[in-house]
């Protein structure tokens, strides 16, 4: 079969030429990613692409300016956590999609630095939250847990003077509730 006949036939020159062996390339590189059959022909490759597959094409990894405050706060990125809450501190108290904050993160994760980091920076309690919101059933379930009323916010309301302030009665009620109960005795009278 002459050159010009063989690739008509769509078969290359180099395959045609019987002095010259595909497998036997000069050029390593070339060659280390070919495979040839017994006839000395080209194989085609066997494994499929994700794409080819039908599998979305496979993304970069996240870099740290692109994952949430969660993320960061779950991998203890301290100086990148700190960067987002000087944009918006409101991501403090932010919860994600399973209702989880940075702190609840980075506490799950053991990142004690992290976790001395947000609690530094965290504006009150869950109780304080939950009085400024005026969340009864959630201040009784948390006062029920043990939540610590003398923790007073960054400006200096404690849950009670907090809740006098805001003009919330009921939740006024339950916490003067709570302190009778801590002066009672534990121990019946006799």
């Amino acid at each position: 079969m002459e050159a010009d006949d063989a690739v008509a036939h769509g078969h290359s020159n180099q395959a045609v030429n019987a002095n010259v062996c595909p497998a036997e390339s000069t050029d390593e590189r070339f060659n280390e990613n070919i495979d040839v059959d017994e006839d000395g022909l080209f194989k085609h490759s066997t494994t499929l692409t994700n794409k080819q597959r039908g599998n979305e094409v496979t993304v970069r990894p996240a870099t740290l300016d692109a994952l949430s405050i969660h993320q960061l706060a779950a991998q203890g990125e301290v100086s990148q956590a700190a960067a987002h809450l000087s944009k918006d501190s409101s991501l403090l108290i932010k919860q994600d999609e399973r209702g989880f904050t940075p702190l609840m993160w980075a506490a799950a994760f053991g990142e004690k630095a992290m976790v001395d980091f947000l609690l530094e920076k965290n504006g009150g309690t869950p109780l304080l939250y939950a009085v400024r919101g005026n969340h009864i059933k959630c201040v009784e379930a948390l006062l029920a847990k043990g939540a610590d009323m003398t923790i007073e916010s960054d400006s200096g309301y404690s849950p009670m003077a907090l809740a006098v302030a805001l003009g919330h009665k009921k939740i006024q009620k339950v916490l003067e509730d709570h302190i009778l109960k801590l002066y009672k005795p534990t121990t019946p009278p006799t």
